[in-house]
């Protein structure tokens, strides 16, 4: 039986608590550099009840110094380098310091079996995460053979993206079927951040202009002051690594691709008659996803696809979406009397069409 700390009490480490199987490993304790208080596990695992007793008040990381464990759980989606160095100051061994994040393929949950299926790129802590769950090598086989025989294999599983098949899979049918259909429009991604996934749409329209909207220096501060707190100040943070000259540079057809920097809907202006094909909205704030929607629906051709990022990655008990570009969805779906499509891609993203 080894003793498992989470580090990360986010909803990272409710995804990955529920892979831990109670019968191999026991979590005796939760640590956060920025929470206090109770953490409370979900009831239910994959295959198993979670106990009671994985839950309890969450600590300091300092306060690993003081605990016995095997290993050590990071569990943070962007965070993951400073919570490795904050682990090594406090001398943690590295054999025992496991990154668990969805983001990192050395050691993604959700890859970990490639490592198990092919030995040659097998590593202690993809053994250590085998070790601690269930899970099948069959399940990533069978996701395996799906990317190829889409013939759409992501071979650099390195960036943020990389785990996200489902997304670019969805995007890439989306635009077969606009091509299929000589639907006219343009393109546009509202929320391009480094442009990760905007190369990919740039790729797949390379015929099409591709207005590319972002502030390409994080959150704007008056935006920020509309959204009541549903987004911290450390995620306001992360996002301010990128610029449009950055962006530009992995574009694969650049001379199609407008850059439109500034504050959402502002930037619009001059666009009032452009017609849209495809929207990629994943601007992740409330206030700009409505806005977005506002402006890009009366717009988008009949037959056209808006797909929003970030919208059913979690939700609050009573049901209620706890995503603030999902709960912007939900208005604005109830207000035009309209539905969506789920996508089962890593943060839940909903597809509109007309």
């Amino acid at each position: 039986m080894k003793k498992i700390v989470l580090y990360g009490a986010g909803a990272v480490s409710k995804n990955i608590i529920k892979m831990l199987n109670p019968g191999k490993c026991q979590v005796i304790a939760i640590v956060d550099k920025n929470k206090r208080g109770r953490y409370d596990p979900p009831k239910k695992g994959l295959w198993w009840d979670i106990p009671v007793s994985w839950g309890g008040d969450i600590l300091s990381p300092q306060s690993l110094k003081d605990i016995s464990f095997d290993y050590v759980l990071i569990c943070s989606d962007l965070y993951q380098c400073e919570m490795r160095q904050t682990l090594q100051k406090l001398e943690i061994p590295n054999e025992k310091i496991i990154n668990a994040s969805n983001n990192d393929f050395e050691f993604d949950y959700r890859h970990f079996y490639m490592s198990s299926l092919y030995t040659r790129n097998a590593s202690p802590s993809h053994e250590a995460l085998v070790e601690l769950t269930d899970c099948e090598i069959f399940d990533y086989v069978i996701c395996r053979e799906l990317m190829l025989r889409r013939k759409r294999y992501i071979e650099d599983f390195q960036m943020q993206i990389n785990d996200d098949y489902v997304r670019l899979s969805t995007i890439e049918l989306i635009s077969a079927r606009i091509r299929n259909m000589g639907l006219d429009g343009s393109i546009a991604e509202a929320g391009v951040y480094k442009g990760d996934t905007a190369k990919y749409i740039n790729e797949m329209f390379p015929e099409r202009k591709l207005y590319l909207f972002d502030t390409f220096d994080s959150f704007n501060k008056d935006v920020m002051s509309k959204e009541n707190g549903n987004v911290s100040d450390s995620f306001i943070d992360t996002f301010k690594d990128t610029s449009a000259e950055l962006v530009m540079n992995k574009m694969k057809y650049p001379e199609h691709c407008i850059i439109k920097k500034g504050v959402f809907p502002d930037t619009t202006a001059g666009l009032e008659n452009e017609e849209w094909a495809f929207v990629s909205l994943d601007m992740d704030l409330y206030e700009s996803t409505y806005s977005g929607l506002r402006f890009f629906w009366p717009k988008l051709q009949k037959h056209g696809y808006i797909i929003i990022h970030d919208c059913l990655h979690h939700q609050e008990t009573a049901g209620r979406n706890a995503m603030p570009a999902g709960r912007a969805v939900d208005r604005f779906c109830e207000e035009e009397g309209i539905n969506y499509v789920p996508v089962t891609d890593v943060y839940g993203s909903v597809v509109l069409t007309k």
